[in-house]
């Protein structure tokens, strides 16, 4: 059985600064504003750490966070990547109910040999179609802004794949999607009037090409969906810093001057919004996907899938770096015993997560209340809610992490998994995120405008999956379904007293001798995960 006991953050977490800035980016709405907004614009900004916001490198976005309400210990969605994150900002719910398990994902029907990368739409509308013609399963923020008589514009930077996540039935009919990239020289949005336009006018850019495909981005937001398209709400994906720092380290010279340009980009969304006289009756909530970790080692879990005798093509592997995805054909029992006993083997794996419940021969079998794996010393995919037994992976890895600083000074590396072993045993080098640690986990969570609070800063655990609904709730846009995040009440202008709303922070342990645990935090009845490791 687990143990599970309380613990402070502070055990844990090292405390990310809260710098205080004003910046000169316009006027704070008045507390007489509007109760509803004419218009609400959620700013995604791809890998942005909460401690890159800073007065000196992002001073408009520092200024925002201080007149606005900010969140200290928000949470991006495990695992810690892009297409996990937009599913969950776009239908508020996690992995195990909307499907989108990582960022490449093994269905047969999609590919029978091979995980797929959902950073291609196309492969996302196939596994649409097999799902009887919707990629998310409930209504998406974009479904029930529109179903308000409300016109919903989503916008992104980065791969198409993220894109299409972000209004999945753009496509069908039902709001408007615009990405520079989805075919070259033919398509950069749905519907198809709007597509015409913007080609015209506009031109097309290679997707997730960084800063240069922002600022396509950027201005066709600032130049034409504002002023002519009149959208209620705006979901605007900036795929910077992210690729910045996957390439040169997070606190580098270049990431640096990529924060400064997504800082700039901000600035002149906000003097467009003083333009056309909206600025007091708009509300922006700026998130970020994950964090970001230095990754200076690997582990060769392929050599783990050698030693437990796979057999060719009985194993598929999606890997994220920072966790990886084992999908074992036919769910057999006694090849996922043997991985996990193999994987353990490597100081390089953290925690290893599987079923709850053995499989059978009907496949993965689901059990939520179970917080331990059907293999002794696993934890519970159901818990960490990865258990979707269309979807979902037979084994996940989450590979360790330290608080440790990179070449540039700022805390956190971690292990990442290779399915070879590098060329001469050389380290990987590189940043990236996808793991269990505080590093890729904490997100920015800024809340800004008529409807929330001003000069706040919240303690309480948020995450990804809180935007939608509270999105729908500051603008009056009933929400009739389950879904997995809350309404942040504690960040509205005459909302819950946010001093007095803390959450409990749990451990659950698993294992012996060298024992995995999983710290996560939890308001009401809500669940947070901040990190997972194994004690060495």
């Amino acid at each position: 059985m687990p143990h599970t006991r309380s613990v402070t953050r502070a055990a844990l977490f090292a405390s990310f600064p809260l710098i205080i800035a004003l910046s000169s980016i316009g006027r704070a709405p008045e507390a007489t504003a509007v109760p509803h907004p004419n218009l609400t614009i959620v700013l995604i900004i791809d890998g942005l750490r909460p401690d890159s916001v800073t007065p000196a490198a992002m001073p408009v976005l520092a200024g925002l966070r201080n007149q606005g309400t900010s969140y200290s210990h928000a949470h991006s969605v495990f695992p810690t990547v892009t297409r996990v994150n937009a599913a969950a900002i776009s239908i508020g719910t996690l992995p195990d109910r909307n499907g989108i398990v990582s960022n490449s994902m093994f269905v047969g029907e999609v590919n029978a040999h091979e995980a797929f990368d959902t950073a291609d739409y196309q492969n996302l509308l196939k596994l649409a179609q097999v799902n009887g013609g919707r990629l998310l399963p409930s209504p998406t923020l974009g479904e029930l802004v529109e179903k308000a008589a409300l016109r919903f514009v989503a916008l992104s930077s980065g791969s198409t794949g993220n894109a299409l996540l972000l209004s999945p039935e753009a496509p069908n009919g039902t709001g408007v999607l615009i990405n520079g990239g989805f075919e070259h020289g033919k398509r950069v949005a749905f519907p198809e009037a709007i597509n015409e336009t913007i080609w015209r006018r506009f031109g097309g850019i290679n997707s997730d090409s960084g800063s240069v495909s922002v600022e396509w981005t950027e201005r066709v937001l600032r130049d034409y969906v504002l002023p002519e398209l009149h959208p209620g709400v705006v979901v605007d994906w900036i795929t910077e810093p992210d690729t910045a720092q996957h390439k040169f380290g997070v606190g580098s010279e270049q990431s640096l001057a990529t924060l400064k340009k997504v800082d700039d980009q901000i600035g002149l969304l906000l003097a467009r919004l003083r333009d056309l006289r909206l600025d007091a009756s708009t509300n922006i909530i700026v998130v970020s996907d994950h964090g970001f970790s230095f990754q200076p080692a690997s582990t060769n879990i392929g050599g783990a899938l050698a030693r437990a005798r796979v057999a060719p093509g009985e194993v598929v592997t999606a890997n994220n770096g920072e966790s990886a995805l084992l999908f074992v054909k036919g769910h057999n029992p006694a090849t996922i015993k043997r991985l996990v006993a193999e994987l353990y083997k490597q100081t390089g794996v953290g925690v290893v997560f599987t079923a709850a419940q053995r499989p059978s021969g009907a496949g993965i079998r689901c059990d939520s209340d179970k917080r331990t794996g059907w293999v002794d010393g696993t934890l519970s995919l159901d818990f960490i809610r990865e258990c979707n037994p269309r979807t979902g992976a037979d084994i996940l890895i989450a590979m360790q992490w330290s608080s440790d600083r990179n070449p540039f000074g700022t805390k956190g590396t971690h292990v990442i998994a290779t399915m070879s072993e590098p060329p001469g045993g050389a380290a990987s080098g590189r940043s990236g995120h996808g793991g269990l640690s505080p590093w890729s986990v904490g997100t920015t969570m800024i809340l800004w405008g008529p409807a929330f609070k001003q000069h706040a800063e919240i303690a309480a655990p948020a995450g990804n999956q809180d935007v939608m609904p509270t999105l729908l709730a500051s603008m009056g846009v009933p929400l009739n379904h389950a879904i997995d995040g809350r309404v942040l009440k504690e960040a509205f202008r005459n909302g819950t007293n946010s001093t007095a709303l803390t959450g409990r922070t749990h451990v659950i342990e698993a294992g012996r001798g060298s024992p995995v645990r999983l710290q996560y935090s939890q308001i009401l009845q809500h669940i947070y995960f901040d990190a997972a490791w194994r004690e060495k």
